[in-house]
């Protein structure tokens, strides 16, 4: 991701998986989502306390710079995989209510965080009319909107077709372009988490034995070619290395689920809509700080800026169970639907 530029479920046995941003608590979840969510969440937290010192003119810390790298080609394809893993049941819903809810919960927060990104920290302010079509840390939550809308039209596509041909129109898009390449390339992945979503048996296998013999070594020599590179993002003629570390971390996720050392992924990946939002303000803001205070420690700087942002979003998570007027920084609150739903 571009650093300038945001009631528990049933295990492995419903079909239904919670919306990626929504309210923990209204449906079941299935644990080892929340896991790799979280997992993916944190990357990107991390990513963004290293990058940013760029905004004032200071350089990374190398080492943080190289681990991310690692990383680069897996953080957003998992996230948007994961996103349309929720694809099926939400077309389940009425198209009216369809609609509503991912107003709701993706343009709504995408609103209010990208006029408060506007008026904290562009130089330009919420009158920069990019802003608006996702020139900011919040460009996922977009195009993640943009996708469910497409789904509509799409519906009666076969879903492996959708899948072919975003990646090979991303494959034809000029090199680096966020709103060609990039945004064919996790369209791809939106609608190869729906075709998962709906083979359980192929998911499945994606975590056999079989299979991990194979793409353990593969994503690791991948990861590593990608720290040597600088990081890789959005490239399609990299695409099987990309889906074996997603296999990777997808069994890795489910080996760990439920256990203590998936407890804090877990509590992160129920709430990635508050950590996603706030983070990015915050780590701006820490940082910024430090400098003004004449730290010049960049690993100390980074580090601040990241147990800042990421107590900051604990708390902020605490607070949204608890004091309802919160839930609207992250979405619209439809409580009928939700008690129709019951």
């Amino acid at each position: 991701m571009d650093y300038r530029s945001v009631a528990e479920l049933k295990r492995l046995i419903t079909p239904e998986v919670p919306p990626v941003i929504a309210k923990p608590g209204s449906e079941q979840r299935l644990t080892w989502i929340d896991t790799l969510r979280g997992l993916a969440t944190l990357l990107i937290l991390l990513l963004h306390a290293v990058n940013l010192v760029n905004l004032f003119e200071a350089e990374p810390w190398e080492p943080l710079v190289q681990f991310n790298s690692l990383f680069s080609p897996y953080r957003m394809a998992l996230l948007m995989l994961l996103s349309g893993m929720l694809l099926p049941q939400a077309l389940k819903k009425e198209l009216p209510e369809y609609t509503m809810r991912k107003i709701a919960t993706l343009l709504h927060p995408f609103l209010v965080w990208t006029a408060i990104y506007g008026l904290t920290i562009h130089p330009e302010g919420v009158t920069y009319p990019r802003l608006w079509i996702g020139d900011s840390y919040l460009w996922f939550v977009l195009f993640l909107f943009s996708y469910y809308v497409l789904a509509i039209f799409f519906r009666y596509v076969p879903v492996l077709a959708l899948v072919l041909a975003s990646f090979t129109l991303s494959m034809a898009a000029p090199d680096d372009t966020k709103y060609m390449e990039r945004y064919l390339f996790l369209m791809g992945f939106f609608f190869l988490g729906h075709y998962l979503s709906t083979s359980k048996t192929v998911l499945s296998s994606l975590t056999t034995t079989k299979v991990m013999v194979l793409a353990l070594p593969l994503a690791v020599g991948f990861s590593v070619h990608s720290m040597m590179s600088g990081g890789i993002n959005y490239k399609v003629e990299y695409i099987l290395p990309t889906l074996a570390g997603i296999a990777v971390l997808i069994a890795l996720s489910r080996l760990l689920a439920g256990t203590s050392w998936s407890q804090p992924m877990d509590f992160i990946g129920r709430h990635s809509v508050v950590f996603f939002v706030i983070h990015y303000p915050v780590t701006y803001g820490i940082t910024a700080l430090c400098f003004a205070a004449g730290l010049t420690s960049i690993p100390f700087v980074t580090a601040v800026a990241l147990v800042v942002a990421l107590c900051t979003c604990l708390v902020a998570a605490l607070l949204r169970d608890r004091i309802w007027l919160t839930e609207y920084l992250y979405s619209v609150p439809m409580r009928n639907m939700r008690s129709h739903n019951r």
